[in-house]
């Protein structure tokens, strides 16, 4: 069982968020890229924050699970379709914690 799946089991929000944020963490250490090292270590303490914005963190869970399956699974297409749709509905989640429905 993994970080993501016994925090949303325990209901618990903070821990939630923080496996949130050690999969994006992960993603990036785990993809060898070292130019996206570079643009992420700058702002990982941003990313976190915007991430704990996010009102309730266990409706990314879901995102993330798909996610790891489709690596797993080896279908980088699936886990590039997965992340893109990930990233842009947390953008407006996010977006929508800090300032409000537009």
């Amino acid at each position: 069982m993994n970080a993501c799946s016994l925090a949303d089991d325990a209901g618990d929000a903070t821990a939630a968020h923080d496996a949130n944020a050690l999969l994006h963490q992960l993603l990036v250490t785990a993809s060898h890229n070292h130019a996206l090292g570079e643009i992420m270590s700058p702002i990982l303490f941003r990313v976190q924050w915007l991430v704990r914005q996010i009102p309730n963190p266990h409706t990314v869970s879901h995102d993330h699970h798909e996610f790891v399956e489709a690596i797993a699974a080896g279908d980088g297409e699936l886990a590039e379709s997965l992340a893109r749709e990930h990233a842009e509905r947390n953008r407006t989640t996010t977006l929508e914690a800090m300032f409000g429905a537009g």
